[in-house]
């Protein structure tokens, strides 16, 4: 199964951001699969892809100032991603608590093959 998500950031943007965005730089798109979820390593991995996905989108800025509202977007971005897959595995990495991983694998797993 693949899937992508378009999505709109929809934060709060200065006017300097504004200005300098183009016209596609208002979207992100996010691409998955099944085998991102076969195992703890694979999870680990499709974390760290939306992370990436997440610094590419949203503007990097050089004062000190806006560092904060870089984080922001970025732990937001983050945060949209894993709450479009919807995956208990991928949630609670994302919420810092990887020992939860394994076990939302395996109850996946127990699930999609008695069902």
């Amino acid at each position: 199964m693949n899937k992508i998500f378009p999505a709109l950031l929809l934060t709060a943007a200065t006017a300097a951001t504004a200005a300098t965005a183009s016209a596609n730089a208002d979207q992100y798109r996010f691409a998955y699969t099944a085998t991102d979820f076969k195992d703890v390593a694979s999870v680990e991995q499709l974390h760290k892809r939306i992370a990436r996905t997440a610094r590419e989108f949203c503007p990097a800025y050089m004062p000190a100032k806006h560092l904060r509202e870089t984080r922001t977007c970025i732990s937001e971005v983050t945060a949209e991603i894993v709450a479009s897959i919807n995956n208990p595995a991928l949630t609670a990495l994302a919420n810092g608590k990887p020992e939860q991983v394994r076990i939302a694998l395996d109850e996946h797993r127990r699930h999609s093959t008695s069902g």
